[in-house]
């Protein structure tokens, strides 16, 4: 019973292989790939080049001190010998103050370093077509008040043009009437 249910598993495996085989063949079956999912490349900040150790600076913090020899936000924790390093608005961990740096999780950055530099967001979608939306605003009520001050102008032209008419009229002196003939005398 067991030969006869190996036996049946093994026609019916090598069936299927040879059906799928077959398929593939004529064409019917197309093995397809996907393009893989593109890595981020991180920029990371070049190792530091100085002919002698840094200079260190004890902070407020025990056992951390600053380097400002090699940068205003380089820092080296001398309990743990890493050397941290703040820059492309992200925290970066050394081995070595001359050695390569390896960018930092938020989650992995230690509590002794998270108020040490200001971390500048980046605006959103959203904030960013909000202040472009706000910028437009702003440059159409500038158009309209220019355009306003002009019609101000142009009427306060027209209303002086209209005052000097009627002066005008009143200086000239007045037309005088034709001197009349006496009437014909009557008979």
């Amino acid at each position: 019973m067991i030969c006869t249910t190996l036996a049946i598993a093994r026609s019916t495996c090598l069936l299927g292989a040879v059906l799928t085989l077959s398929l593939s063949a004529i064409g019917c079956i197309q093995v397809v790939q996907l393009p893989g999912i593109e890595e981020k490349e991180v920029r990371t900040p070049k190792p530091f080049l100085a002919m002698e150790d840094p200079q260190l600076e004890a902070t407020d913090y025990p056992g951390l001190f600053r380097a400002p020899s090699l940068d205003a936000s380089c820092y080296f924790y001398k309990p743990d010998k890493y050397w941290f390093r703040f820059t492309y608005n992200k925290w970066f961990q050394a081995f070595r103050w001359d050695g390569a740096w390896f960018e930092l999780l938020p989650q992995d950055i230690p509590k002794y370093l998270k108020d040490r530099a200001q971390v500048e967001l980046e605006p959103t979608k959203k904030e960013k077509l909000k202040d472009t939306k706000e910028k437009l605003e702003e440059l159409d009520r500038e158009d309209r008040l220019r355009e306003l001050e002009e019609k101000m102008k142009q009427l306060e032209q027209e209303d002086k043009a209209k005052q000097a008419e009627p002066q005008a009229e009143t200086t000239a002196p007045a037309p005088q009437p034709a001197p009349s003939k006496p009437a014909p005398a009557k008979p």
